[in-house]
């Protein structure tokens, strides 16, 4: 990526603006632009982030950090999805009266790259994923 907008204007460290975001995940970081590449997939990740180590669904939705509308199946392939990347692992499973929940943790919880991107596209994660009512 040398000599590239994105090079010369992000130091690593500073906040990242959203259009710099997608420029620096889409050229330099193949390995994780798929698994990335999703909004529910980000805002799964940010909430890993924010939860205590390990975690189920079931920790998420209690911390009110994660979407309480996602069915579970479809938490599952997206955190199966993360996985195949090797963004977050399983390191466990809790047993529930519903069955085995699986327990993950963050890979990439400090690669500065993840956490600015994730925290540029915060905002936009949050309103595609909650559309306003108002139109």
């Amino acid at each position: 990526m040398s000599g590239s907008n994105a090079d010369k204007k992000w130091d690593g460290e500073a906040e990242l603006p959203r259009e710099l975001a997608l420029e620096l995940f889409d050229q330099e970081n193949a390995w994780i632009s798929a698994a990335l590449a999703n909004p529910i997939r980000r805002t799964l990740l940010r909430a890993l982030h924010q939860c205590k180590p390990p975690a189920c669904l079931k920790d998420l939705l209690a911390e009110g950090i994660f979407l309480p509308s996602l069915p579970r199946q479809r938490f599952i392939y997206h955190a199966r999805v993360l996985q195949r990347d090797d963004v977050i692992s399983q390191v466990g499973e809790l047993t529930t009266p519903y069955g085995q929940e699986p327990l993950f943790v963050s890979e990439v919880s400090e690669n500065h790259l993840v956490l600015n991107v994730l925290k540029a596209l915060a905002a936009h994660d949050a309103e595609a994923l909650n559309p306003s009512s108002e139109t």
